[in-house]
């Protein structure tokens, strides 16, 4: 019998200790012979994992031995724990970071050195005929380099003393400084040739082609190649930054891999490596094969001992390419033409897309509008069939003997698990795991939906509607609304069943998974959506989306939230700080300065924000414009920060950064740090995580059905009739200046289009330094909107340059030399009535910040004017401490 109550209040039986308490992780399955293995997080103990073996009659073992936490942290994320062949088992164990092996059911013993964690191993290929593993290894032994990823090869008889044989060596970075220079006492200083009198690195010497002259700002010159090798795609092979799912033909003479090489990720462009092998299995004629820096090559795979399959976007889709080595010159040649992604974003080795089953058919998954369905393809006629299973989701294929597969699959109402499938059947077989009748019962199915998004693309998401047996609402309510955005940002959400989304929709809430902009799955256009515009485009796909289920009568407006992780943190954050759409939000492990992350994240990412933002630190006033902790203005909602203290993806500075500054507003949030935790540590609060509770009262926003206002300067949508009740600075005053009018940047208007320019003409009496008064009329052109770009303004007939350094620091320079260094803490303050009241009576005073205006040159030249459209005029400028340095008399001090 069903009972009525209020959405967001219904009683539910998932609660917080079922969602967490007893969740058993299993993944990356494969098949060896009859037997299958999977790595299995226990979090019974302590959340390690565990490697286990299950055998033909439904038994499980162990492979790793007890305490053994069966993780490598190759390029921090991991991936590639492990592989198995003929009864050889190999893994990593994650304190120590070193290999293991176990034949035939033995004893494991390790066959790599100790190095404390700095030698790190991946994404091994085991070949049992030479008694040896090819894989990925990360050296972080020497502190002068950035970590040199190669391919190796490792003795599976050795006594634990080395570190394996380098096949392919890695490039060797030097580790730069912030202004992108080689560091003093590092190889690349002592390899550099005779500095010149000025200390730059001599022209010609290796650390010169490496780094390039800075120039007078620091930043590597553009042009350079140094410029080139960080800022565009690197079309050399080899040496590469990174290497890539090595694989073994089937008679044992060749071995195949993929490289990438910095500033783009593996998705951007990849290179298809072969090379022969000798009887010990080293490398003979190694050759690239296929590939470019716009080609992403995906999962090289033997069909026979010279045709090698291989996953390829080059048509615009990720779909099944061939390559015969007997005709090597011929290059790839498409399998099927299909519109549809079968591939997946290479963050980590060993992510199976597809199986190669034992007939030469390939059973794989393929996306449609975000669902991950099973396929098998003819690779010699290029025919697709569907595998008609009872899921929505599939990953980690692995053959089967039999031409059957293991994988991992999910449901709209079952968790993700290890199965068996019988692809002629259409039949699957859990191996491991029990059902969750509280699941099925209560999981929301998803519902594929899409919206007008940024620039009025078209985005996706899974809505999940409220679900609750036991429970009806009153008809005349609408659910609050929960938007949860997923990390990378390069990745996707799958529709699959969780508890933790579960918990929501159980009590009545809508929940709407966003992938914005930049996910994959939809084509390698929708992905590269994202390239330049990380903070706008998939915050306004995020709010647009929330906005179009409000707008549509299908959510509350009123009550809107969001949450995400990593990149949906960020999401979280920017969405928090510059739309007025969200009344609360969580962000675990999220951004909250994207400069400092460009600065200080790990190897693998170190570029990475380079796409989706631009060359790091060359166009640093981009970044502090994208970094939420500048925008604190916008933000009044409730907040809460969930961050784990080992976390080197995104450091734990960054959510303390977060929390001192709401500290500082008053504004009502959490800090939870959770102790011994990295990346994706978002578990519940235990003994170990320490708390910083901040629990003001603050001002909520009574979010009505309206447009989306984003106050990021390159992406700002400026809709009409947009309105906050309730939050004081943060709707109605800042989008009256918003809306000021249109100006010009050096001839140009916001996205390239014209725009007018608005004259001051406030005359002023100024002095000079030496103290001689004068008075002029300065005429200038500011801009409204752009403030954190670097740009050129007229005063009194004289052109400067206004640089902002920081979010609180401008500097104005002329001829390159510094006039002065402004310090921004002003407020506006002007009287009148509002445009858009129609009531004619109405008066009105507000204050808002001007981090729209160019309120340093408005405070120095006394330039005083009132928003276009407001009948009144700006009564007093408030708070103005600045501080001029001189180094000229051109600049009139006030």
């Amino acid at each position: 019998m069903t009972q009525p109550s209020s959405y967001g209040s219904w009683p539910s039986p998932i609660t917080a200790d079922y969602v967490h308490g007893s969740t058993v992780g299993r993944g990356q399955p494969w098949a060896d012979g009859e037997h299958v293995y999977w790595r299995e997080t226990r979090p019974q103990d302590e959340g390690r994992s565990a490697l286990v073996r299950r055998a033909p009659d439904g038994s499980t073992t162990d492979v790793s031995l007890p305490g053994q936490d069966v993780r490598t942290t190759l390029h921090e994320y991991g991936g590639g724990d492990y592989a198995v062949r003929d009864g050889i088992v190999v893994y990593v164990v994650r304190d120590g970071q070193r290999v293991w092996v176990s034949r035939d059911g033995g004893e494991p013993r390790p066959v790599t050195a100790e190095t404390d964690g700095l030698v790190r191993y991946s994404g091994f290929c085991i070949d049992p005929r030479r008694g040896v593993a090819y894989a990925i290894r990360e050296d972080q032994r020497d502190p002068s380099l950035e970590p040199v990823t190669s391919l190796v090869r490792l003795d599976l008889s050795g006594d634990g003393s080395g570190v394996g044989e380098v096949l392919q060596p890695g490039r060797e970075r030097q580790v730069a400084d912030q202004a992108g220079r080689v560091a003093r006492g590092t190889s690349a200083y002592r390899d550099q040739a005779e500095p010149g009198q000025d200390g730059r690195v001599a022209r010609g010497t290796s650390a010169y082609r490496d780094q390039a002259e800075p120039g007078q700002d620091g930043r590597v010159a553009r042009g350079t190649s140094a410029y080139r090798d960080h800022a565009e795609p690197d079309d050399t092979p080899a040496p590469p930054d990174f290497v890539l799912d090595p694989a073994l033909s089937p008679d044992g003479r060749r071995l195949a891999w993929l490289t990438w090489n910095h500033p783009q990720m593996a998705w951007d462009g990849t290179f298809l490596w072969v090379a022969e092998l000798d009887d010990a299995g080293g490398l003979r004629e190694a050759r690239v094969v296929a590939g470019s820096t716009e080609e992403s090559l995906e999962e090289p795979t033997w069909l026979d001992d010279d045709r090698l399959l291989v996953l390829s976007d080059r048509s615009g889709w990720s779909t099944f390419h061939l390559l015969d080595l007997r005709e090597e010159s011929a290059g790839l040649r498409p399998v099927h033409d299909d519109q549809h992604d079968y591939g997946m974003p290479r963050w980590v080795p060993h992510m199976r897309s597809f199986a190669l089953l034992d007939d030469g058919r390939v059973l794989a998954g393929r996306i449609v509008e975000g669902f991950r369905g099973a396929v098998l393809l003819d690779p010699s006629s290029g025919d697709v069939t569907d595998v008609e299973l009872p899921i929505t989701y599939i990953d980690q294929l692995g053959a089967a003997p039999g031409s059957k597969a293991v994988a991992v699959v999910g449901a709209a109402d079952a968790m993700p698990t290890v199965v068996r499938i019988d692809p002629d059947e259409a039949t699957l077989t859990p191996l491991a795991g029990e059902t969750d009748e509280l699941l099925e019962r209560f999981a929301a199915p998803p519902e594929a939906i899409t919206w007008s998004g940024f620039d009025g693309q078209t985005a996706h998401g899974f809505l999940y509607l409220p679900r609750n047996p036991d429970v009806v609402a009153p008809e005349e309510q609408r659910p609050p609304l929960l938007v949860t955005t997923h990390g990378g940002p390069t990745a996707a959400t799958a529709a699959v069943a969780t508890r933790a989304r579960t918990y929501w929709t159980s009590r009545g809430f809508a929940v709407l998974d966003v992938n914005y902009a930049g996910s994959t799955g939809f084509g390698r256009a929708y992905r590269e959506r994202l390239r330049g515009q990380w903070g706008c485009a998939d915050v306004q796909d995020a709010a647009l989306g929330a906005q179009h289920l409000a707008d549509s009568g299908v959510v509350d407006a009123e009550r809107m939230a969001i949450r995400g992780g990593s990149a949906g943190g960020y999401l979280t954050l920017a969405a928090l700080t510059t739309t007025d759409v969200f009344s609360a939000g969580t962000s675990l492990f999220g951004i909250a300065d994207v400069g400092a992350l460009a600065e200080h994240t790990h190897k693998l990412e170190s570029r990475y924000t380079w796409g989706l933002i631009g060359p790091w630190p060359d166009d640093r006033s981009t970044y502090d414009e994208r970094s939420p902790i500048n925008h604190l203005g916008g933000l009044s909602a409730p907040l809460l920060l969930l961050q784990g203290d080992e976390d080197k993806v995104v450091p734990p500075s960054q959510a303390q950064m977060m929390a001192d500054a709401l500290q500082r507003k008053g504004i009502a949030h959490a800090l939870v740090l959770f102790a011994g935790r990295g990346t994706a540590s978002g578990c519940p609060p235990t003994r170990s995580a320490r708390r910083s509770w901040s629990c003001r009262s603050t001002a909520r926003c009574s979010a009505s059905t309206r447009p989306v206002r984003c106050s990021r300067s390159r992406c700002r949508e400026r809709l009409a009739g947009a309105r906050c009740r309730g939050r004081p600075g943060r709707g109605r005053p800042r989008r009256a200046l918003a809306a000021a009018g249109d100006v010009r940047v050096d001839g140009r208007g916001l996205g390239g289009r014209e725009a007018r320019s608005h004259p001051l003409d406030a005359a002023c009496t100024l002095q000079t330094p030496a103290g001689e008064q004068v008075t002029c009329r300065p005429r200038a052109e500011i801009p409204l909107r752009r403030r954190s770009a670097t740009r050129d303004v007229t005063l009194a007939g004289r052109t400067y340059s206004y640089r902002p350094t920081t979010d609180r620091v401008s500097v104005l320079e002329r001829d390159g030399v510094r006039i002065a260094r402004l310090h921004r803490s002003w407020q506006l303050v002007w009287s009148g009535r509002r445009p858009s009241t129609k009531d004619p009576g109405f008066t009105m005073e507000a204050s808002a910040p001007l981090d729209v205006l160019d309120e340093a040159l408005l405070v120095a030249f006394g330039a005083v004017i009132a928003p276009p459209g407001h009948e009144g005029a700006v009564t007093r400028i408030v708070r103005c401490p600045i501080r001029l340095a001189y180094s000229t008399a051109d600049l009139l001090q006030v």
